[in-house]
């Protein structure tokens, strides 16, 4: 009953969101780019309702993104210990990429890009880490695919 419950309330939410989306969506089809562009109450009025709404949007999936995983691990608490492997695997792998990684700009090519040693680092890490995790996920796939082959 908690779920039918939980999921009616969201998909309320959604449809109101998407219903006044739709709403100023036409209302600002309705006027020209030049009378928007040149009157700042017609922006007030139109536009700024419309980004309200999407600042709601997003602000409900955030919280929503971080309350779910913890309402999770509460109630099933078996796959916390998988869950906190994970987060930490990603965290050594983090460490490890940062670690390893460098700067390979001159000096001259860091301030024309605009950009410090430690930024140059720390994309350098970024794309060691994403390099890596995407390796593991490729290598997962074929063991499932594999293993699910040698099963049957």
């Amino acid at each position: 009953m908690e779920k039918n419950l939980t999921v009616r309330i969201f998909k309320i939410i959604s449809i109101v969101l998407i219903l006044a989306g739709v709403v100023f969506i036409a209302l600002i089809l309705t006027k020209s780019k030049t009378e928007i562009m040149e009157s700042a109450s017609l922006q007030n009025r139109l536009l700024n309702p419309y980004f309200m709404i999407a600042y709601v949007a997003l602000g409900l999936c955030v919280i929503l993104a971080f309350l779910f995983p913890i309402l999770n691990i509460i109630s099933q608490p078996k796959n916390a210990l998988r869950v906190l492997i994970g987060i930490g695997a990603i965290v050594l792998i983090g460490v490890i990429a940062y670690s390893v990684s460098s700067n390979e700009f001159t000096d001259f090519q860091l301030i024309r890009l605009k950009i410090t040693e430690t930024g140059s680092r720390q994309v350098g890490a970024a794309l060691l880490a994403t390099y890596v995790i995407a390796g593991a996920s490729i290598l997962a796939i074929l063991y499932a695919e594999i293993s699910s082959l040698i099963k049957k």
